[in-house]
């Protein structure tokens, strides 16, 4: 049976098909407030006011068999309504996705890939906890 992913040492992308990567558990490893030396930094984003607050998530996605872990990092705002909201421009991951044959298709697709899991996953919560619950 064909490993569902291989680790490319030139380039560090974990490669997988899609269903290979919706099919593992998503790992929530930090979430932090955006600062600058002491202070809650002002967001930069289009659109945001400088009371709003802003920070980034990282998770990590294991299979098992898997030769390495997917990374997954984005950028995120809590609106004056209290809602959420991932920054689509900022998503950072090792993910390569590939077809039947192995062959990348490429960053866009993979990052649309992580876009459309983290829609259905519920990463907004497990963001407020740990900004409630800081360790």
């Amino acid at each position: 049976m064909e490993k569902p992913n291989t680790l490319s040492a030139h380039d560090f992308y974990v490669r997988l098909r899609e269903p290979h990567f919706e099919g593992m558990p998503l790992h929530h490893l930090q979430s932090e407030l955006e600062r600058k030396g002491d202070e809650i930094a002002a967001c930069t984003w289009e659109g945001a006011c400088a009371s709003m607050l802003c920070g980034s998530t990282e998770w990590l996605a294991l299979a098992q068999g898997a030769d390495g872990a997917v990374s997954l990092g984005w950028d995120w705002l809590l609106s004056a309504s209290g809602e959420v909201l991932l920054n689509p421009h900022s998503v950072r991951t090792n993910l390569m996705l590939v077809d039947e044959h192995q062959q990348d298709l490429g960053v866009a697709h993979s990052v649309a890939a992580v876009l459309r899991r983290l829609e259905r996953c519920g990463w907004q919560k497990a963001v407020l906890s740990a900004l409630q619950n800081p360790r």
